[in-house]
């Protein structure tokens, strides 16, 4: 894999220092200027403005997964994705009208409480908030952590550096700061997000000769299948079921979850809580926009040389820092950029999920007891910013411990992060059934989460791997098609991996004897550019053995040392007439 930690030029780390310090400095203000009670703390004192709101809500739910997995789920399936977001957007606009104005009147500050006042029980109400703080804990330090792979891989920034940096400015600025301070950098973070994105998308049409032949080259690649009105069930995308399942979550989601609630609910009056929802839809449809049209260039960029087939990158969730540090890497500040992209999209999911959680657990948990109750206002507000704060160190320690835990923990955020739909019925079954009492919603609650859970989890250990859509290899430059990372292995290690290239090198070399093989890798072999005919050689000083190519057999090689760095393939040498071989 090709790393491009070398070219991170010194202006390029100004970019990333400026995005965290611009972040930090905004969260100071709002904790200098006063935030006096867990009113200003939690819901902005309830007299925000609309347009930064909105675009919180909308920094809120693009995360770093989003920004890296939208354009490669164009690259592979295709441009379906966007239905669901067109029908989503209709959802929350209808949200806006329908659900918004029965909870805002309420004055909220958890949403959960809802639901006590509903069912007249707290145990409804506890248990909601408790799979929520566990859902949401589970699922920030995953947005921190998988991110941080990308950047580590391509970009040789640390993980430990992008977990620890972007955990603790996040954690700062939430907990000092409140929502007002979360709201402003949400606001910086979104213009860093399309910034960025912006200059992947120009970078790209620009690269294979711009929009036209872009979309003609998605367009030949079945990119461009927006629609699909096959009915059937078990599709991964159609417009059915896009109808049915994004409809009703979209609906429900701006009105009932907690991160929105205290958004709308910061409004002054009803009709700017309308707004926010109503002004998040375009902000959201600009930046998953954006998202597509990377997918599309990104494409276009790779028609004929798909990179995921030459083993340039392990999945396709890599393909947009490939091609940052391939094609932009030359550019001072562009790496800066895409990486001040990427830790933009995770503060701000980082951050709000952490407000969200202090207000959860102060209202739902806390402010009933005697010993809170008593405070201060201002006592008050500095026992949530512990609180915020403290979930912001457990969170950065759940990303450490995710690098150890691997599928274990993979699992447990598939298992809680199924547990939306469930929560959301209950509010469905409140709203809707009058008749519905504590004890069905209990029962129902503890029965959804269950059946959700061990779905999630029987879908994780399956595994399920979907068909890509077609991609090629065949206008790859010569001996641009197989490139991987140096290393020194145990022998086993080093035979399956010669296997793998030799056998490939063999496979590539009878496909065409009227033209140069194909068969590379820059960094570890040289290119084998010799007719079928000719006889070649693998030479390495180090190992001190010789093998003749011709039937690419490796249990001819007898290595005298364990571990090997390089190979180089070299011309089989020339005697002259009548010599002995």
């Amino acid at each position: 894999m090709w790393l491009g930690g070398d070219l991170f030029h010194w202006f390029d780390w100004v970019v990333v220092a400026a995005t965290l310090g611009a972040s930090l400095a905004i969260g100071i203000y709002y904790a200098l200027k006063g935030n006096k009670s867990n009113e200003d703390l939690l819901v902005g004192g309830r007299n925000m403005a609309v347009l930064p709101v909105a675009a919180s809500v909308m920094a809120t739910y693009i995360s770093a997964i989003t920004v890296l997995g939208y354009p490669a789920e164009v690259y592979s399936f295709g441009g379906q994705i966007i239905i669901h977001n067109i029908v989503s957007a209709i959802g929350v606009a209808c949200s806006a009208f329908i659900f918004v104005p029965y909870f805002y009147k309420m004055k909220l500050t958890s949403i959960n409480e809802y639901l006590e006042h509903r069912f007249d029980s707290t145990l409804v109400r506890k248990l909601a908030s408790f799979t929520f703080i566990l859902q949401q804990i589970t699922l920030s330090s995953v947005i921190l952590y998988a991110p941080s792979l990308a950047l580590e891989a391509f970009l040789s920034f640390p993980v430990w550096l992008s977990i620890l940096s972007v955990g603790l400015c996040s954690t700062i600025y939430t907990s000092v700061g409140g929502l007002k301070a979360v709201v402003f950098t949400d606001l910086f973070q979104s213009v860093m997000m399309v910034v960025g994105m912006v200059a992947i998308v120009i970078k790209g049409f620009s690269s294979v000769g711009g929009v036209g032949e872009a979309f003609r080259r998605a367009n030949n690649g079945g990119r461009l299948n927006f629609i699909d009105t096959t009915f059937d069930p078990f599709m991964r995308h159609n417009i059915w079921n896009f109808l049915l399942g994004s409809t009703f979550y979209a609906v429900l989601q701006p009105a009932v979850q907690q991160l929105q609630v205290q958004r709308y609910c910061s409004m002054p009056t009803l009709a700017k809580a309308k707004s926010v929802i109503l002004c998040s839809v375009p902000f959201k449809l600009l930046t998953i926009g954006l998202c597509l049209l990377s997918g599309i260039s990104i494409f276009a960029m790779y028609d004929g040389c798909d990179p995921f087939k030459l083993n340039k990158i392990k999945k396709v969730d890599q393909i947009v820092p490939y091609f940052v540090v391939e094609e932009m890497a030359s550019i001072p500040g562009m790496l800066g950029l895409f990486t001040a992209c990427i830790l933009s999209a995770v503060l701000s999911s980082v951050s709000s999920a952490l407000n969200s959680l202090a207000a959860v657990t102060w209202e739902d948990f806390l402010k009933g007891r005697k010993l809170f109750a008593e405070m201060t206002p201002t006592s008050q507000a500095n026992t949530t910013r512990v609180i915020g704060f403290l979930y912001g160190v457990l969170i950065i320690m759940l990303a450490f411990l995710a690098q150890n835990l691997g599928a274990l923990y993979s699992a447990t955020y598939a298992a809680f992060g199924a547990t939306a739909g469930a929560i959301y019925g209950v509010f469905i079954v409140g709203m809707v059934f009058p008749k519905a009492n504590a004890k069905g919603a209990t029962i129902g609650l503890v029965i959804g989460l269950g059946s959700m859970m061990l779905l999630s989890l029987t879908a994780f250990a399956k595994k399920k791997t979907l068909p890509h859509l077609p991609t090629s290899i065949d206008q790859c430059p010569q001996g641009n098609i197989t490139m991987i990372k140096s290393r020194t292995e145990p022998i086993e290690e080093m035979d399956r991996v010669l296997d793998m290239y030799l056998e490939k090198g063999n496979a590539e070399i009878k496909k065409s004897k009227n033209r140069p093989a194909r068969v590379a890798t820059p960094k570890l072999i040289c290119r084998l550019q010799q007719e079928y005919q000719n006889k070649l050689w693998i030479s390495d000083g180090n190992l001190g053995y010789k093998l003749k190519i011709a039937k690419l057999s490796l249990h001819d090689i007898k290595p005298t040392k364990l571990g090997v760095k390089s190979y180089k393939a070299t011309p089989a040498p020339k005697y002259n007439q009548g010599q002995q071989k």
